[in-house]
């Protein structure tokens, strides 16, 4: 349109939700209901529940936080490596790393389906068949554990710190904790502290929340994962008994 034409937006763009896409996260689809491919997700097309992921603003201009974003770096994936993302996510990022316990699939094995935490809603609901099922796998699709999840920290602490990463290199990660527009870098929010920095994120789907900080040069870090829409509250009262323990502001 004429906003890409002016200024075509970049995967930097997108990894720094700075590239003008609109839809901010994703519903999820109940057990049993039909799923969109990711072009009819796109398009906002049926079966999707979801808007269209269309630009309309000018590509770096704004930052605006957008799973819409995520969902074309999804398939730009899918489309520059001829596999499914969970499949390229599996072999790339979560087996280097030994994240042994965590998939992108959209539909869990009957082994992985035993071992889910069934979400829960404000009220103490259970989610209907125990969660939803998200075809937008890099905005809302992971499965993980806490400790599958800390791999993703320490492996950031590693490189940019200058150690040999298993899936980042030094200057990868240096990216990544530079701030572009907003608070946010490339996939974290980010803060120089001065002698380290601070990266973070949050995850929400429905019936799940999580987050994760890191430092640099400390090698402290943390990964929360709970199955409650009320999630949020009590990650903040995990966080600060972190920070009683360890004499450490987590922001």
């Amino acid at each position: 349109n004429a906003f890409t034409r002016a200024t075509p937006p970049t995967l930097r763009m997108l990894l720094n939700h700075s590239a003008g896409t609109t839809v901010h996260g994703y519903f999820g689809y109940p057990q049993g209901t039909a799923l969109p491919s990711l072009l009819q997700v796109l398009d906002g097309a049926p079966p999707a529940d979801s808007d269209p992921v269309r630009v309309d603003v000018q590509p770096g201009t704004l930052w605006r936080y957008s799973g819409g974003g995520f969902s074309v770096v999804q398939l730009m994936v899918t489309e520059a490596t001829g596999q499914s993302f969970g499949q390229y996510m599996q072999r790339s990022v979560l087996g280097p790393l030994g994240m042994t316990h965590s998939t992108f699939d959209v539909d869990l094995s009957p082994r992985q389906r035993a071992l889910a935490a069934t979400g829960f809603s404000a009220e103490g609901t259970p989610v209907a068949g125990g969660w939803r099922r998200y075809p937008e796998s890099a905005a809302a699709g992971l499965w993980t554990t806490p400790t599958d999840l800390a791999q993703v920290v320490l492996e950031v602490q590693r490189a940019a710190d200058g150690a040999a990463g298993k899936v980042l290199t030094h200057a990868s990660a240096q990216q990544m904790l530079t701030r572009g527009l907003g608070e946010y870098g490339l996939g974290l929010y980010v803060e120089d502290l001065g002698g380290r920095t601070s990266f973070a994120h949050s995850g929400g789907t429905n019936g799940f929340r999580a987050q994760i900080y890191g430092y640099t040069h400390s090698g402290q870090g943390v990964a929360i994962l709970t199955n409650s829409d009320n999630g949020a509250a009590l990650i903040s009262e995990i966080l600060a008994s972190i920070s009683a323990e360890y004499d450490r502001t987590w922001c």
